[in-house]
């Protein structure tokens, strides 16, 4: 539950920062990039804290469809 707070918290300063990119003189697409960089990073940490056997059962998971999806289908 903590870390969904987090990432709430997180989503949120990135949605301001968006919103408010004009006041603040900063480019407007940079919150969206840097909150999907964070998150990537996140899913990525190779280390083992946060949630370390849910972060690799997604990654697997995702691999493993991506795999199968690319297998079906047919090249030109």
């Amino acid at each position: 539950m903590q870390v969904a707070g987090f990432f709430a918290v997180v989503w949120c300063i990135s949605l301001l920062l968006y919103v408010f990119s004009d006041v603040l003189y900063i480019p407007a697409y940079s919150c969206p990039l840097s909150l999907a960089a964070f998150i990537t990073i996140y899913l990525l940490n190779p280390f083992r804290v946060l949630h370390y056997r849910a972060r690799r059962w997604l990654l697997r998971i995702m691999v493993s469809s991506i795999v199968l999806v690319s297998s079906l289908s047919q090249l030109d």
